[in-house]
């Protein structure tokens, strides 16, 4: 199968390691897509959707980044009100 997968990760300018990483980075990319758990199960051929949400979906950098701007944010602006009526 990688036989297959490698020329065209390698046109996409994706790096990937193995098959492995292949699979967590599908799962973890249909996830971020809206595909439900489910199909990323069985596409992944897992039995349990547990399998699949706790070892193959993973949060990448802009996962931390939007969620900690969106809370700087709150923060600040309540920082700023502070700041303001004082």
């Amino acid at each position: 199968m990688l036989l297959y997968i490698r020329p065209v990760v390698a046109e996409l300018g994706l790096l990937i390691g193995g098959w492995h990483d292949f699979r967590h980075t599908l799962s973890t990319r249909l996830g971020k897509n809206g595909w439900s758990p489910k199909v990323r199960a069985d596409i992944l051929g897992h039995s349990s959707v547990q399998t699949t949400s706790e070892i193959y979906d993973h949060a990448d950098s802009e996962d931390f980044r939007s969620a900690l701007d969106e809370i700087a944010s709150e923060l600040l602006r309540e920082v700023t009100k502070s700041a303001s009526v004082n």
